[in-house]
């Protein structure tokens, strides 16, 4: 985990030079990975203890997080790599959450919802249902909160039943 302002800057370099690296060399996935952990740096230190935290900056950075998060995302969608275009769309809702575009944040984690349930990943599908739910009742519409909540349980609910293999 990276702590202080510096040692952030630090880790977003080092992640802005993997990639470049990784695009030199054609490595796509790694550079998926490399954009996808760039983002998460980048909406992860908003407003970090020493930063220049005015509302025109946060934006700026969470604006510069869901950007990563969608190179990301393009990335993994030429690979084929549904896993990870998911993983970054919902980046890119956390940045847009951070940035209080809540409307971008839900159509993302929508989309990351979709793919999860294609892969019958049940786990992540729950995961995505449980943040829909937080950015819904944020967003001032708390039925669908409850409904998201509600479902999530449910897959939870599954997942611990006996039949669990079943469930995934």
């Amino acid at each position: 985990e990276v702590g202080a302002p510096g040692e952030a800057a630090l880790a977003a370099r080092s992640a802005a030079e993997a990639r470049a690296i990784f695009h030199d060399l054609g490595d796509w996935r790694m550079e998926a990975s490399a954009l996808l952990a760039l983002s998460r740096l980048q909406r992860r230190h908003l407003g970090a203890p020493g930063d220049n935290s005015t509302a025109e900056v946060l934006g700026e950075f969470a604006g510069d997080a869901a950007r990563t998060a969608g190179l990301a995302q393009g990335l993994c969608a030429r690979l084929g790599d549904e896993h990870g275009e998911a993983e970054a769309l919902h980046a890119a809702a956390e940045a847009h959450a951070a940035h209080g575009a809540l409307q971008d944040c839900l159509r993302a984690t929508e989309e990351a919802l979709d793919l999860y349930i294609g892969l019958k990943d049940k786990r992540m599908e729950a995961r995505e249902l449980l943040f829909m739910a937080a950015w819904n009742l944020e967003s001032r519409r708390p039925e669908a909160a409850v409904a998201d909540a509600e479902d999530a349980m449910e897959i939870f609910r599954d997942l611990q039943s006996p039949h669990e293999a079943e469930a995934c």
